[in-house]
């Protein structure tokens, strides 16, 4: 099984790092088959990347949930988006399909964040919520 973590986000605004901070922790556990990326936004080059991989999971700041967020894309669903970043998971599956013929097996990991001004640490309760989410993203991965 293979597996990509991506985290988005500007680490240099505070919680908008949360992605950044997820992967790093996903990275020192060292669990098979996984690799992580740090981006500050998707790009739809990120794509043919994805392909490769069996499942993807996305992790990212949100301003408007209260609580994690960690579900599969629905396919065929215009899912809001909970950032400032331009290209969304849905666009992501559905030019996967149009280009690669493949649909992603794509999860989404919304985690929320408080504090989106120019700093490079997270806030406590943000970052009280990353530990939280990297539980659920490892009792997940044990579930495959």
């Amino acid at each position: 099984m293979k597996l990509l973590i991506v985290g988005i986000g500007n680490t240099l605004r505070s919680d908008d790092g949360v992605g950044a901070y997820v992967c790093e922790k996903m990275e020192k556990l060292n669990l098979p088959g996984t690799t992580t990326i740090i981006v500050q936004q998707l790009q739809v080059e990120m794509i043919e990347e994805m392909s490769h991989y069996d499942h993807v999971i996305i992790v990212d700041a949100s301003a408007t949930n209260d609580t994690i967020q960690f579900e599969p894309l629905q396919e065929n669903l215009q899912q809001t988006v909970s950032s400032s970043h331009h290209v969304n998971a849905s666009l992501i599956q559905t030019l996967s399909q149009k280009l690669y013929n493949k649909t992603l097996s794509l999860y989404l990991c919304a985690i929320p964040g408080s504090n989106f001004d120019t700093g490079d640490t997270l806030s406590i309760d943000t970052e009280k919520t990353a530990k939280e989410a990297i539980v659920l993203i490892k009792t997940w991965i044990n579930k495959l």
